[in-house]
């Protein structure tokens, strides 16, 4: 450091040097004319402001000299013709390079997952499109084409809303996704009390659960938190729906809801068929369905537990799972206070 330390010391040196021989002599000249004392005074401040300006031309000129070295620095380079106190300097250059070239890495490992994801999610939204399009427009165009006898008229009839109900449903959850994909969500957090929302949520699903015979249990206390309630809303609104869809005859669910003093937990449990343990880290896929059997009779579109997660995310909550076959799941969703 002490070589660079000199060449700092002698530039300043030259500048102060110059500077004060520049004003002595124009003090000495100035004393010894027969000018007015504004004349004079003047006369002076022009000479500051060309002797300014020439300090600064010195300074620009010395500070190129003193950086040029590290402007010729080549960091690919094992031996560089740098000062030895900018070692130090240098080796900090090269690690942050190397952290850099890392994240740039990882950055672009990453938008080749995105691209994979929404490449198979395109592929998956034309198809689970395509199955009720092309079910309403077969049986739409039987029955203009006048082959439907009047009997099978209401049954016909009755496909054809099914499927419309189903893509209506489909396209709404598209959307509601691509809205927390694409952090579109323009309503402010607001204070929400979990408890009564799920009191909601159970009053809602009420006609659904008594048609399988499910029976609803909410436990815990009043706890309040800040959120966006329609996202909340609907990830409680689809682990409950789940939980009677792939549910026993005459099941239970139960929902669980506890405050401590770093978070909410969200417990929605059931007493259904549960979950392979080779697929709960797919469930949260788009349009994954452990039993495509039994998803195709009872219905969905594939994508509740996608709007769980992402939903999670929005409020930085976890989301965990725990099944067991022919016993129930549990899904657990933990948010910070």
């Amino acid at each position: 450091m002490k070589k660079l330390t000199n060449k700092l010391f002698l530039a300043t040196l030259i500048c102060v040097v110059i500077s004060l021989a520049i004003v002595g002599a124009s003090v000495y000249i100035l004393v010894s004319l027969e000018y007015s004392v504004y004349t004079k005074l003047a006369m002076f401040l022009a000479v500051l402001a060309l002797d300014a300006t020439l300090v600064y031309f010195l300074v620009q000129c010395f500070t190129k000299w003193l950086v040029k070295p590290l402007n010729e620095m080549d960091l690919e380079e094992e031996h560089l013709p740098v000062y030895a106190e900018l070692k130090p300097f240098e080796e900090n250059l090269k690690q942050k390079s190397k952290r850099l070239e890392q994240q740039m890495k990882k950055v672009k490992r990453e938008h080749k997952i995105q691209d994979k994801v929404r490449r198979e999610f395109t592929a998956n939204v034309s198809h689970e499109l395509k199955t009720p399009l092309t079910s309403i427009s077969g049986y739409a165009e039987i029955m203009k084409n006048g082959l439907v006898k009047d009997e099978d008229i209401k049954k016909f009839s009755e496909i054809i809303y099914n499927e419309t109900g189903r893509l209506i449903t489909l396209i709404g959850d598209i959307i509601k996704l691509s809205r927390l994909d694409e952090n579109a969500i323009e309503e402010q957090k607001q204070r929400i009390e979990l408890y009564s929302l799920c009191e909601s949520v159970i009053s809602r699903l009420e006609v659904s659960a008594k048609q399988h015979n499910i029976t609803f249990e909410l436990i815990g206390a009043k706890t309040a938190f800040f959120g966006i309630e329609r996202i909340i809303d609907e990830m409680v609104y689809n682990l409950c729906d789940n939980a009677i869809k792939y549910n026993k005859e005459g099941g239970k669910v139960k929902i669980s809801v506890m405050q401590s003093s770093s978070e909410i937990v969200l417990s929605v449990s059931d007493t259904g068929i549960g979950i392979e343990k080779s697929d709960l880290e797919r469930v949260f896929e788009r349009f994954y369905r452990v039993n495509k059997s039994h998803s195709k009779e009872i219905g969905g579109t594939g994508l509740g537990l996608s709007i769980v997660k992402h939903g999670a995310a929005v409020h930085n909550a976890e989301v965990e799972i725990d099944s067991q076959v022919g016993v129930g799941t549990t899904f657990t969703i933990r948010f910070p206070l």
